[in-house]
């Protein structure tokens, strides 16, 4: 049995990289906790 509940955490997306082939931009989404702990950081090649 799984469980789930709602809880409360920052998320702050921007964009990341210069433009060029070697370092396109991309977003990057990060989720924190209340306390300030990184939950989760993801990536997306634009």
């Amino acid at each position: 049995m799984g469980s789930a509940e709602i809880v409360r955490f920052l998320k702050i997306s921007r964009r990341k990289g210069s433009g060029t082939e070697e370092d396109p931009y991309r977003t990057v989404t990060e989720y924190w906790d209340l306390d300030g702990n990184r939950i989760f950081c993801d990536e997306i090649k634009a």
